[in-house]
């Protein structure tokens, strides 16, 4: 009889497996549990875009529910996916609401989690580790042919993605409403959602608006004037590293990893525990698109936020938005700076509108960045309360 031979390949991706699983259960959700005890239930749901993708849609259901809330959305930025969200316990915007009475939902947008993504995305994740086994054995829930070679960009998020979760977060909860809290990209195409699709606005109740650059005033910091001065090698390198290699670096050495230019626009390190940015690069990192990236880099040099084709101005469209908005901003975001964030304040149209800055300079115990207003050291201190204020403060008082 022959025997089967266990070649280096299979070990090695046998360990891939294993090692992730683990990390899952460290990082608090996945196929081996978590670290802490789970008192909000969640469930993993599908929705179907107009375009023929499925997104991945988490639900934590509240264990006391609050019937005169309207459920939250919860939507990540660029490079990222719904784990942004819930990375540990302290920092868990979904779990904090959700602990007091709000149906919360955090979606994966095409490309990210466990939503449909092109093949080279999933390669990347299994070449650094950070495959979850959730996503290889939910793969029934996704069409494989439809998205493993395809490409996409920031119009399709709002055109598509936004609509389909909206829809689905309506559908199982029977809200005629739902508050959305966008961080940087999850914000912006919310904006541009609002401005080219009014009709729509009736769904969102009130907007949160995290970090989000809609205008990118020159001239530029060094770092993003960087990214425009090399915007063909970075393309270039996106197709075949995307994010993965600098994700690889910071889940080894977190903190202890060489600073890079490109970081200064994303956080402020001192306020992001090292634990923290580890399982950000483990589970949350996910590769940028081809069109992610032109419609980026298009912003930063051209100022303001085009679709991709250029047809559409998004942000000229900003003073037809009339959705309630709370505008928040960190003191050190070099990404979404506080300039750019006061001018998307002042265009809007919205009657009830909220501006808010974080930093020393207002109290704070940090100066924030753009990733850290979130997964910082304090968020859960001083920037959760002020978001769940203002969802508390606006109950019943939009019809």
């Amino acid at each position: 009889m022959k025997r089967f031979k266990i070649g280096p390949r299979v070990v090695w991706a046998m360990g891939v497996l294993v090692w992730s699983g683990l990390m899952v259960g460290c990082g608090g959700r996945g196929l081996f549990g978590g670290i802490w005890a789970e008192k909000i239930q969640v469930q993993t749901h599908y929705a179907e875009t107009a375009d023929g993708w499925t997104l991945q849609v988490d639900r934590y259901q509240p264990t006391k529910p609050d019937p005169a809330n309207n459920p939250v959305v919860l939507c990540h930025g660029l490079s990222y996916n719904n784990r942004f969200w819930d990375l540990t316990s302290e920092n868990s915007l979904a779990r904090y609401l959700a602990e007091r009475g709000y149906d919360v939902w955090t979606v994966s947008l095409r490309g990210a989690g466990f939503s449909d993504q092109p093949l080279a995305n999933v390669i990347r994740k299994i070449g650094t580790g950070s495959i979850d086994p959730g996503f290889l054995l939910t793969a029934q829930n996704r069409k494989l042919d439809k998205a493993i070679f395809s490409e996409y960009c920031v119009d399709d998020h709002i055109n598509y993605d936004v609509p389909a979760v909206i829809a689905l977060v309506k559908e199982k909860t029977q809200a005629k409403k739902v508050h959305w809290v966008g961080h940087s990209m999850g914000g912006m195409i919310m904006f541009a959602y609002l401005g080219t699709h009014p009709a729509s606005a009736k769904d969102v109740d009130t907007f949160v608006a995290v970090s989000v650059p809609m205008i990118m005033f020159h001239p530029l910091n060094k770092a993003m004037q960087m990214q425009v001065d090399n915007a063909a090698a970075l393309k270039a390198g996106n197709l075949v590293l995307s994010t993965s290699g600098d994700a690889l670096v910071a889940k080894i050495l977190g903190k202890w990893a060489p600073p890079t230019v490109s970081e200064s626009l994303f956080l402020n390190r001192d306020n992001v525990e090292d634990g923290t940015l580890r399982l950000l690069a483990q589970w949350a990192q996910e590769s940028i698109s081809t069109g992610q990236l032109t419609q980026l880099l298009d912003l930063a040099a051209e100022e303001e936020f085009y679709s991709l084709d250029k047809k559409v101005n998004y942000t000229a469209l900003l003073s037809k938005v009339t959705t309630p908005t709370f505008f928040l901003v960190g003191q050190l975001d070099n990404m979404s700076t506080v300039g750019a964030v006061k001018y998307s304040h002042r265009e809007v149209s919205s009657q009830q509108k909220q501006y808010k800055l974080f930093g020393r300079i207002n109290g704070d115990r940090a100066n924030y960045g753009h990733d850290d207003i979130i997964i910082g050291r304090h968020a859960r201190a001083e920037v959760f309360p002020e978001i769940l204020k203002w969802l508390e403060n606006r109950k019943g008082e939009f019809p």
